[in-house]
């Protein structure tokens, strides 16, 4: 509870549980005189606090420090846990030194820290021995360990010598070279009024717990199974809104709140797991697709589907998706869309799996940018890394994702569909590859269009085209209108006598004007 921003190693820290907070204060002769609630410059004057107190026996009457006013600040301490919601160190504790007037026998004072005006008791251990040897039960204290963290705090608190309720604290003394501070943990309580199981947008199960004062609770599913959480519990939860335990009453502690759910949409088993969100398994939900098709939608610059039409959709075959069905809605079905099978890819395959479409374009072009030959890798993945050469570490989460059957049949489906026109990445059309493996260097300014045109032009036979030079490729373009050439790239290839051609030569050597004429419309 804010251990990293509270405490550093070689701190001492006192634990104040849930209670009430009180300051005993002893005049000039040692006399226990008066009692506040609450600590230094948040105490409240409670003078009917004084008889139960001394009726009981619960603080000395008398302490051996004279000849000037002393404070012992401390806590009255009950392991029972009250209904009440608010701050632990506010409402609770308003609730809790109510019910110790009603009886007082049910709570212990434990002492914590003493501040004299006669004698000097800084250090924290010296606060300790004092506070014992004068008859207090005194509460516990720890030095802080290097690299404290939550985990190792809450170890720390879980030890057997430690009496009370964790982590039901709220508040710490924090003592530091020679300092005490008073620390609240803001830490509040809620009685749950009932709990609302949901989905959300992103397919995460989640839950919002209903109190009777302070609102609605979000939080995973999660934390209902791991917490035991039902109508009627108890919660204590932290400045940022998480929960951090719960106590349930008789009434609730042989109920159980089971580890395997059904998906509300597909019906699917899933197992809760210990930390973290849940959702369906099944990828194919629609509880968990939406923001995929909404991707794929993006991908096309296909108008966007909302929820409610999708959710529409999806019960009609069951809430299991297949994506090339979303292409046979009414707003979809009259549509036609025209893309390079690189971005197809990357429409169709989740991001979550191959997030950059550079990657894609690096698997259209292992596979010639044949449409067939990606086809037939993605109904082979296991052939992926020998055929293609490709290192498995890029495509691992592909080959995964490629045995379920079903996301093989939904990118083969939309490669196929009738509204998807595909043309091969980086291709003006579909040619001879009569320039496979070679790679071809363009500079200047084409009559064939900008260099993304001349490019894809030269892809549609398998070429790959760099629009900066390097000694390795086969040969040089110039464009017919000598603009923006570069003099020095194309002398460094006649130096290293790399074949240089015009742009009408070349052109007209490989007949590409009459092809374009063919399958350009």
């Amino acid at each position: 509870m804010f251990v990293r921003n509270l405490l550093q190693a070689g701190d001492h820290v006192t634990i104040v549980p849930t209670g009430v907070r009180i300051s005993l204060q002893y005049s000039e002769n040692g006399l226990l005189e008066k009692v506040y609630q609450g600590y230094a410059d948040n105490q409240i004057l409670h003078q009917e606090l004084l008889t139960p107190l001394l009726q009981n026996n619960s603080v000395p009457r008398k302490i051996s420090i004279t000849k000037g006013t002393s404070f012992v600040y401390g806590c009255l301490y009950t392991d029972k846990i009250y209904p009440t919601e608010g701050r632990l160190d506010k409402e609770v504790e308003y609730n809790y030194l109510t019910e110790y007037l009603k009886d007082p026998s049910k709570f212990v004072f434990y002492a914590g820290h003493i501040q004299s005006y006669a004698v000097g008791i800084n250090l924290p251990m010296a606060v300790h021995r004092w506070l014992a040897a004068a008859g207090f039960n005194v509460l516990p204290g720890y030095v802080v360990p290097p690299s404290i963290t939550e985990g190792t705090f809450s170890n720390m608190l879980n030890l057997d010598t430690f009496p009370f309720n964790y982590p039901r604290i709220q508040s710490y003394i924090k003592y530091r070279v020679g300092k005490y501070e008073f620390v609240s943990t803001k830490v509040k309580q809620i009685v749950v009024k009932k709990i609302k199981k949901y989905t959300s947008y992103e397919g995460f199960i989640m839950a919002d717990i209903y109190s009777h004062d302070l609102g609605v609770l979000n939080s995973s599913y999660t934390d209902i199974v791991k917490y035991n959480i039902h109508p009627g519990s108890i919660l204590l939860v932290n400045e940022e809104n998480s929960i951090i335990d719960c106590y349930n009453p008789d009434k609730l502690k042989n109920k159980v709140q089971p580890a395997k759910i059904n998906c509300d949409y597909c019906g699917k088993v899933i197992i809760v797991p210990s930390k973290g969100k849940v959702c369906c398994a099944d990828s194919h939900c629609s509880s968990v697709i939406l923001p995929h098709v909404e991707h794929m939608l993006n991908t096309l610059s296909a108008e966007m589907i909302s929820r409610d039409e999708f959710m529409d959709y999806a019960k009609e075959v069951n809430h299991i998706v297949a994506l090339p069905d979303i292409l046979d809605l009414d707003k979809y079905k009259d549509k036609k869309f025209t893309v390079e099978i690189s971005k197809l890819l990357y429409a169709v395959v989740p991001v979550t799996i191959i997030p950059n479409i550079n990657v894609w374009d690096y698997f259209c072009s292992s596979c010639n940018n044949s449409v067939d030959s990606v086809k037939y890798y993605i109904q082979n993945p296991d052939k992926i890394m020998d055929d293609l050469n490709i290192d498995f570490n890029h495509f691992r989460r592909l080959h995964h994702w490629l045995q379920d059957p079903q996301n093989v049949n939904d990118v083969i489906g939309m490669i196929e569909h009738e509204n998807i026109e595909v043309v091969a990445s980086g291709k003006k059309f579909e040619g001879a590859p009569i320039f496979r493996g070679k790679s071809i260097y363009i500079t200047g300014t084409f009559a064939h269009g900008n260099l993304e045109d001349i490019k894809s032009i030269l892809s549609s036979y398998s070429a790959e085209v760099y629009d900066k030079f390097n000694t390795a490729v086969d040969c040089v373009i110039i464009g017919d209108l000598h603009e923006r050439t570069s003099g020095r790239d194309v002398n460094k290839a006649k130096q290293m006598q790399i074949p240089i051609f015009e742009e009408k030569d070349f052109f007209a050597k490989y007949d590409i004007d009459n092809d374009l004429r063919k399958n350009v419309v």
